[in-house]
């Protein structure tokens, strides 16, 4: 639910006295978050799984409805995310990550672009059809952090020889070769390993960065405090 240390996630949120947003993630263990399968059901043509997702030290979590259903062709999911209990700190995202076991070459994507979209970023962002290479979709930056996430309604991850095609409604889509435990621990861009997979992030709704590192943090209007969000998307490989 919460991403990656985005450095201008090390600071507060704007209040006198408020702990730094990265600071309230890792307080809550967000980056270790539990899964407890609580049931498998089949309805009609669907397969549905529910979970209930959250970290260790809090009684606090989210209740995760996942409906998965085919064509033969490709798989639709249909996930619905309710949080529970009392959150101590705002999402970063709300979301399912994607692990492939090859590395990504390019994106290509019909939405907006071509430089990333958060809810306070990326106002000259206009719609189109583009393609980048793996770096340049992931945004790469002098201390690595989540960044990137464009919003698509067709995208194409090419792994070299065969490619995952993502379908949404102006999905937040963020493409990259690491995953944001690598992320968070490495100090500098040099010292990330050389990519062998591709981790995919596909949110329902993601928070604004903000400024704190030489401004504001995130602005009321664009914070993501817990609350049901509603995911759907279709998944194609192809190639």
């Amino acid at each position: 639910m919460a991403g990656a240390d985005r450095q201008r996630s090390r600071y507060g949120l704007g209040g006198a006295g408020t702990a730094p947003v990265a600071e309230q993630w890792a307080a809550a263990r967000l980056d270790d978050l539990r899964t407890r399968l609580i049931e498998v059901t089949a309805d009609g043509p669907a397969l549905v799984v529910r979970t209930r997702n959250g970290p260790p030290v809090l009684d606090a979590g989210v209740d995760v409805t996942w409906r998965w259903t085919s064509d033969g062709n490709s798989v639709a999911l249909e996930c619905t995310i309710e949080p529970y209990g009392r959150w101590p700190c705002d999402w970063g995202r709300a979301g399912i990550d994607l692990r492939l076991a090859a590395p990504t070459t390019q994106v290509r994507w019909t939405g907006w672009g071509p430089g990333p979209q958060y809810p306070d970023t990326g106002q000259g962002a206009r719609y189109g059809t583009f393609v980048a290479d793996r770096d340049d979709y992931a945004v790469r930056t002098v201390r690595p952090q989540e960044h990137g996430a464009r919003r698509v309604d067709d995208a194409t991850i090419d792994l070299g020889g065969s490619a995952l095609r993502v379908r949404g409604s102006a999905l937040p889509l963020t493409v990259r070769p690491w995953s944001r435990g690598v992320v968070a621990a490495t100090g500098h861009d040099h010292e990330l390993p050389v990519p062998t997979e591709t981790w995919i992030s596909l949110d329902a709704t993601v928070s604004g960065v903000g400024s704190a590192s030489c401004g504001q943090g995130v602005l009321p209007q664009y914070r993501l405090a817990p609350a049901t969000q509603h995911l759907h998307v279709l998944l194609q490989q192809t190639g």
